[in-house]
């Protein structure tokens, strides 16, 4: 229902977003005997440098320095949940394109980036048989696009403006205490003001699925279901047609460890303009999940994931990525995540067109915090990418040192 692990954002704080989100928050502020409202400011500064940014060909270094700023407002009550999200970012690179080994600035670029993120998570609970979730709505927009594109796909662009969104409402309605009926429905879509084929495709790609849930024990369950997913190439060539099912078992301790596996098998229609209509049958296994030590705790994302992508049509991820989180004193903490991908398009004709696309990033950070409230952290940045049939691997190493400040918080519910 909400956004899963493998969707967060690795760099910067989790995608902040709402759509429709006053409509969201009249229907869940409802009257109750205990309500509790928490606005929760944060913001940070921060200076970069990396060897090769856009991870270019031959590599090309840059520093750049930009901040964050931001709020969150939470909303509690015995019967729901929200909660509202907002933050700008804004990065400046003012020697991209400079070649640091010949002295020449030819072409170099003094690149400014901001962007916009809103989230709104929301939840509401009737009685005790039916548990409605919102959902995960969120809309990004980038006035200078500087970072890597969609999960999927590893090209980087600098110049051009990107708009995507993503709504992912639910419902969770109990049958027995021991069977329930979960409902999963999501609208996500890319805009970008320059489009170029294989690399910056816009899309706008529905899905919906039913799970019938059956609880094997206090910990674990088990679930079937079918789904249906659409992607269609907004203006473009594509339109894949999905329908498939799914087996979950999901397993759980408490709040210790909490893992679910999804298997997927799923029939996909492809009309392609200048190629045959096309059917083909697709795999996919999703490993999801997080565990909590004595001090600190993994989270885990492994699998071949089945989605849609800007390359140009929906594709089969294949991925690892793990992150794990430990404090080593009172006020010292670590934080390291890598995560490797292969993106390859669903199709055989239309994978044959468009290479197969790698790609490998990971972080190691520190944070100290000077105060409750304010903290300072540094890390290592590393990237690695084989895109559009290049034979040579890009690679990019890079520093990075921020000074921060985020308000007081109370627990988020389990769950969220």
């Amino acid at each position: 229902m909400s956004s899963s692990y493998r969707s967060s954002s690795m760099r910067h704080a989790p995608a902040l977003a709402v759509v429709g989100a006053p409509l969201a928050l009249g229907l869940l502020v409802q009257p109750a005997a205990a309500q509790e409202i928490n606005f929760v400011p944060f913001g940070s500064a921060s200076a970069e440098w990396d060897s090769n940014r856009v991870l270019a060909r031959p590599p090309e270094s840059a520093a750049s320095y930009g901040g964050v700023a931001g709020a969150e407002i939470r909303d509690l009550t015995p019967r729901s949940y929200t909660d509202l999200a907002a933050q700008i970012l804004y990065t400046d690179i003012p020697q991209l394109g400079y070649n640091w080994t010949s002295g020449s600035a030819a072409l170099k670029s003094d690149f400014k980036t901001l962007e916009a993120e809103y989230t709104l998570l929301a939840a509401y609970r009737h009685e005790d048989d039916v548990y409605t979730e919102f959902g995960h709505a969120n809309y990004n927009n980038d006035l200078t696009l500087t970072s890597p594109d969609t999960e999927a796909t590893a090209n980087v662009k600098t110049g051009i403006t990107r708009d995507s969104y993503e709504l992912d409402p639910g419902f969770d309605y109990n049958f027995t205490p021991r069977l329930d009926l979960d409902g999963d429905f999501r609208l996500s879509s890319v805009k970008y003001s320059i489009q170029t084929p294989g690399q910056n495709v816009n899309y706008t790609s529905p899905y919906a699925g039913l799970t019938l849930n059956y609880d094997t024990s206090a910990r674990s369950s088990i679930g079937f279901g079918p789904y249906f997913s659409r992607y269609q190439e907004t203006g473009g060539t594509n339109t894949t047609d999905t329908d498939g099912g799914a087996f979950t078992y999901n397993y759980k301790t408490s709040d210790v460890t909490r893992m679910s596996l999804v298997v997927r098998a799923e029939r996909d229609h492809i009309d392609e303009i200048g190629f045959p209509s096309q059917s083909t049958t697709t795999w996919g296994v999703e490993w999801v999940g997080t565990h909590k030590y004595q001090v600190g705790k993994v989270q885990f994302s492994i699998g071949k994931f089945l989605q849609p992508s800007s390359i140009g049509g929906r594709v089969a991820l294949d991925q690892f990525r793990v992150q794990y989180d430990r404090p080593l004193s009172e006020r010292l903490s670590f934080e390291g995540a890598v995560r490797v991908t292969r993106a390859e398009l669903v199709g055989a004709a239309l994978s044959a067109e468009v290479p197969t696309e790698d790609r490998t990033n990971a972080e190691f950070n520190l944070r100290f915090d000077i105060t409750r409230t304010w903290y300072v952290a540094g890390g290592y940045i590393f990237a690695r990418a084989r895109d559009l049939g290049e034979g040579n691997l890009a690679y990019s190493n890079g520093v990075v040192i921020s000074v921060g400040y985020r308000g007081l918080e109370p627990p988020r519910p389990v769950g969220h």
